[in-house]
């Protein structure tokens, strides 16, 4: 654990001892001037961040990610890292929208969370949490209608011990099992079989001290005493080396061991090599060994070998592992076996692990596929990867049906009595008294008029839903011109006639 050897590393830090370790993965171990002898061949949160964000764009090419983390100092420290890798690699290219909740968060509080996540409509989701807060933050998801089918969602090592190292058991489709199905883990694995010769020779080493009982003799007279009559339960038979794999851990740790060895050696080489400026007898070599900070870091620094996970290469940043100097495996969150109790209240339970698919080559420096005869199963059981934000719905504002009969029926009836009054009065009723002292040209442009602005009325009814691009483009310059005409028309017969009108009457007053 990190808050155990973050105070380890204060003690060796102050007697001036070399510290490394192959479990802690705290940012906060990173602090060079608390932590001067500290180093560890596990990489820290921080690459975790980095490649989770850089599988996501660079593999599923998401645009749109949320974010869903733990408010304390290991979510804080990831969603910093996350922030931070986004700014300077890909800027405005990836877009994000993070949402923390609190540790012991009650389920209203993590209502409120998860719903922020949801209004923003994204559908790849990061989650950074630990198990004891899975099931419920999964529950909650699914009756949002953010988790399963449409929607993925990453996980991290906290989860490691969950999907990796063991199983999860939940009920079946139950809302936490239809959540679960289809999503991926990204872990530190230290080395899977077949992508490292290193990594291979470290696991047939394993299984052959099944039948090394000389190494297990020794391997059990190491276990230290709890100071009491009972030692530390630590029993190891054959069998659990012949049938258990090494867990990710025993991958860096073999590490750890070889860099202090291999370290010790360049030290002991270099002191050989300055024996006479130092001008020390021989019974000071072993004290410029292990002399302080500054040959810690020469000692550790400096040593690169290819190990049981990968080249292991620290810093330059800081004295952490690499990240991209190990094995990060992307596995497929997958149902693996179904239980069924026969007690009074049967029910039957599914379990959960993931299934490495896809793997970050340390030599090649990207992702490569790991598990050639499988492909990606995501929550709605296809091997296609899910939208990045809902369908868009595009109101067009078409005109309603009702509204362009209505307009139109309007439009004929203007039309057709602006042609009844032009052809009635102005043609066959011209010589009549009332319509001449009315003046029939004047009466007649106004019928024309009030035509096209009816007329009018129907270009502006017309729309894509119902016409071409084309017809629409026309139907819109038609009415730019017919409704200035028959504007003009009408206005002019109308001044004209008050016009004529006002001179009339000028000069019977004169």
């Amino acid at each position: 654990w990190s808050s155990v050897t973050k105070k380890l590393a204060t003690v060796t830090g102050v007697y001036d001892l070399p510290h490394t370790t192959s479990s802690a993965s705290s940012v906060e171990l990173d602090n060079a001037a608390e932590y001067p002898l500290f180093t560890r061949t596990h990489p820290s949160d921080a690459s975790m961040a980095l490649l989770s964000v850089d599988y996501l764009y660079t593999q599923l090419h998401v645009e749109f990610l949320a974010v869903l983390y733990i408010d304390n100092d290991f979510g804080n420290a990831y969603h910093e890292n996350i922030l931070q890798f986004v700014a300077e690699k890909y800027d405005s290219n990836l877009t994000i929208v993070s949402t923390p909740f609190r540790e012991g968060a009650s389920d209203d509080e993590l209502q409120l969370a998860l719903q922020r996540l949801a209004d923003t409509g994204y559908r790849y989701i990061l989650g950074v949490f630990f198990e004891n807060d899975y099931e419920r933050i999964m529950t909650i998801a699914y009756h949002l209608g953010i988790a399963g089918p449409g929607y993925f969602w990453m996980f991290n090592g906290a989860l490691a011990q969950q999907f990796i190292n063991g199983q999860t058991t939940l009920e079946k489709d139950s809302p936490a099992a239809l959540a679960t199905f289809g999503n991926a883990i990204l872990t530190d694995e230290g080395g899977l079989p077949g992508l490292n010769p290193y990594h291979d020779r470290f696991l047939d080493e394993w299984k052959q001290i099944a039948n090394n009982t000389q190494f297990m003799d020794y391997l059990h007279s190491k276990i230290p005493s709890t100071g009491s009559s009972e030692s530390i339960n630590f029993t190891r038979t054959g069998d659990f080396f012949a049938n258990n794999a090494p867990s990710h851990i025993a991958s860096f740790s073999y590490d750890a061991i070889a860099s202090l060895a291999l370290s010790a050696c360049l030290s002991y080489k270099e002191y050989q090599e300055t024996k006479q400026r130092f001008r020390n007898d021989e019974n000071g070599d072993n004290m410029l060994i292990f002399s302080g900070a500054a040959h810690h870091f020469n000692m550790v620094y400096n040593t690169r070998f290819m190990g049981a996970s990968g080249d292991v290469l620290i810093g330059p940043d800081s004295f952490s592992r690499q990240g991209e100097s190990t094995y990060h495996v992307i596995s497929n969150i997958l149902p693996v076996e179904e239980t069924t109790t026969t007690t009074t209240n049967a029910s039957t339970t599914v379990s959960f692990q993931g299934i490495p698919l896809t793997v970050f080559d340390t030599t090649q420096r990207k992702w490569v596929q790991y598990n050639q005869e499988r492909e990606f199963l995501y929550a709605d059981g296809s091997t296609v990867p899910p939208q990045q934000l809902p369908p868009l719905h595009v109101d067009y504002n078409y005109i309603p049906i009702p509204v362009r009969a209505i307009c139109l029926s309007l439009a004929g009836l203007a039309m057709v009595l602006s042609l009844i009054f032009a052809f009635y009065f102005c043609h066959l009723n011209k010589k009549d008294r009332v319509i001449r002292a009315s003046q029939p040209l004047f009466l007649g442009m106004i019928c024309v008029g009030t035509f096209l602005l009816a007329s009018s009325i129907i270009p502006l009814a017309i729309d894509d839903s119902i016409a071409s691009q084309q017809g629409c483009t026309i139907a819109c310059i038609l009415t730019s011109w017919m409704i200035p005409i028959g504007f003009c028309i009408v206005f002019s017969a109308l001044f004209s006639k008050l016009w004529r009108i006002n001179r009339v009457s000028n000069l019977i007053s004169w």
